[in-house]
């Protein structure tokens, strides 16, 4: 046993400056590291109940060595090394088949060890053992693990705890409390759940065992702190015991709390979502329920102007929200919303209008700088990253809700009726609020794919110049060889040879960013000029002048006909008395408007 730590200890220290492709003169063979894990693994397996501190450390160092030799998991890449295995990723690839297979030669008994410890373990003991079930699982392609939590009723039993929790989070939430224990293990609880989520057979397990609708009886993610209605106010103004974001870093603020609680959440459901795919109706029902059962939530996630509470956690939860949303509305395909109640339908209708005035916000890329340097430090360029690409997160699914919308539409045997979220102007920009429901013109959607197209065309460039740097490394100055390597660590302390090795890591990890970039760019663009594309060919080819009236109609739903303007009651389904329409063209556009569009069209 203290063999096993006191090697894990003296790893430690290297962990930063060895890298997982790139060999280094102090990597340690496989076998070794192997005999470590087998060392850790038994002392796991006979500690007895009264060896709580032992087994927690024990656990401790199990998860460290999983995260450091596990190339598929995100903390691999943090901790920048897999211990340098000789012999590079083939080798490496070896190492984690190795670590698969010594945890399977343990069988059932080491399963049941760390399940059970996850289920009712110590506060700490939980909380390691759900991370290191999060480790296991991500590399455990056989699924064994899966099946054993499935059959035992571990993984029934680990989602039916979030209910039981309901009470402890909701305290963790109160104002000065100091129970956060519950709320570390709730963490660790549906990171794992979410590793679990990422593959369709541990998605539709969860799905099975009524993930859904646990998390719609949580009510701790109903008690999201009032901190959007003091956007705007002084932090003199505030309690920011309350309301701040980094006052204590041991005892962090209520707002800081809830976010713990909510983005695991959402994220969780999202990897669901994509894991089942967007023709699973029923969890596309269950999911917009667990939408309005917390519609006051995402209605403020979803106002315009959320990022101005300056932290990029405002962004992520708009990124995943609006994710979801998008996700829905693809879910409830024309023909398949007869089984869903008025009121989700009317819940979808209003969820459309609030996503789509997200347009003004965050369509245009030009208008994403200011934002990530608001909710970022100067000199915090991690924070900065991240926020850029949340809000192309953001702008990839309020466009692919727009397509969504356009693609509703069905052709006829006289015209198509379709979904027009655009006004038929090209020389003019609607200039409304962001807060306005009122929705742009065409303009705004030529200007946004100029802008998305200049933003790919630099992100394509700077991805080619981090290539020639990586393709010539020999080359780059002293000051660019300390500036990429110092990203990670401080160089003071390391060789020529690590500093290379950590320059390296650098730029094949911008060139990874740059590429994602270009792939984001990419699907925005293509999105777009469909949505462009339809308003085009119905304003061109099947927008039909009104019988009486001199005027044309636009039909806005496909379960309508188009509506005459004189007809008080052809409303749209979903409007509420009192809320302004989805868009002006919504209500008709004039002869004099179409004709001058054309000839806008044709000028452009």
């Amino acid at each position: 046993l203290f063999r096993s730590l006191l090697l894990m200890a003296q790893l430690r220290p290297d962990a930063k400056v060895l890298t997982s492709g790139h060999v280094s003169g102090a990597s340690l063979p496989a076998g070794t590291l192997h005999s470590i894990l087998r060392g850790v693994l038994e002392n796991v397996i006979t500690s007895g109940t009264g060896q709580l501190r032992v087994r927690s450390r024990l656990y401790a160092a199990l998860l460290y060595y999983l995260q450091s030799t596990n190339s598929g998991q995100q903390e691999s890449a943090d901790l920048s090394v897999v211990f340098g295995v000789a012999g590079g990723v083939e080798s490496h690839d070896n190492l984690e088949a190795g670590n698969l297979d010594l945890l399977s030669s343990y069988g059932e008994a080491l399963m049941e060890r760390i399940c059970r410890d996850a289920c009712d373990g110590t506060d700490v003991i939980q909380m390691l053992a759900f991370s290191v079930l999060d480790s296991i699982v991500s590399f455990d392609w056989q699924n064994k693990w899966l099946n054993h939590l499935i059959l035992k009723g571990y993984l029934q039993h680990s989602v039916d705890s979030l209910v039981r929790d309901d009470g402890a989070l909701r305290e963790a939430l109160s104002p000065g409390s100091e129970l956060l224990k519950v709320l570390y293990i709730y963490e660790s609880k549906l990171a794992f759940l979410t590793r679990l989520a990422q593959s369709s057979t541990g998605a539709q397990a969860l799905f099975r065992c009524g993930l859904i609708s646990r998390l719609a009886e949580c009510t701790f993610l109903g008690m999201r702190p009032e901190a959007t209605s003091l956007v705007g106010v002084s932090s003199e103004a505030t309690d920011e015991s309350y309301l701040g974001f980094a006052h204590d870093a041991f005892l962090p603020a209520v707002t800081e709390r809830y976010l713990q609680l909510l983005l695991p959440a959402l994220r969780l459901v999202l990897t669901v979502q994509n894991s089942l795919g967007k023709q699973h109706h029923e969890a596309s029902v269950q999911i917009l329920a667990l939408i309005s059962t917390f519609s006051d939530i995402f209605y403020a996630v979803l106002k315009p102007g959320h990022h101005r509470l300056l932290v990029v956690s405002s962004l992520e939860e708009v990124a995943l929200v609006t994710g979801i949303v998008c996700r829905v509305a693809v879910g409830l395909a024309p023909g398949s919303t007869t089984s869903v109640s008025p009121e989700l339908l009317t819940t979808a209708s209003r969820l459309r209008r609030l996503v789509l005035s997200l347009l003004h916000q965050y369509c245009l890329p030009e208008t994403w700088e200011k934002i990530a340097r608001a909710v970022s430090s100067s000199d915090d360029g991690d924070a900065y990253d991240a926020a850029m690409r949340y809000l192309q997160e953001i702008c990839s699914n309020v466009v692919t809700y727009c397509r969504h919308a356009v693609s509703e539409g069905t052709y006829g045997s006289k015209f198509r009726m379709a979904t027009i979220i655009f006004e038929p102007s090209l020389t003019e920009e609607n200039r409304s609020s962001a807060s306005s429901f009122q929705l742009p013109t065409l303009r705004f959607l030529l200007r946004h794919l100029q802008v998305c197209c200049d933003h790919c065309l630099s992100a394509f460039e700077a991805c080619q110049l981090y290539k020639r740097k990586l393709a010539n490394m020999s080359e780059l100055s002293s000051e660019e060889m300390r500036e990429y390597a110092s990203v990670t660590v401080s160089v003071e302390k390391l060789t020529v040879h690590q500093r290379e090795e950590l320059a390296k890591v650098r730029l094949e990890e911008l060139v990874e960013n740059r590429k994602q970039d270009v792939q984001n760019y990419h699907y925005i663009i293509e999105n777009s000029l469909y949505v462009l594309w339809s308003h085009m060919e119905f304003f061109y080819l099947y927008c039909k002048p009104k019988a009486v009236e001199d005027e044309y109609s636009v039909g806005f739903a496909h379960t309508h006909d188009m509506r005459r303007l004189q007809d008080q009651n052809s409303g749209r389904q979903g409007d509420r008395p009192g809320e302004p329409p989805h868009s002006q063209t919504a209500r008709g556009i004039t002869r004099a408007q179409l004709k001058t569009f054309k000839t806008e069209a044709v000028a452009c």
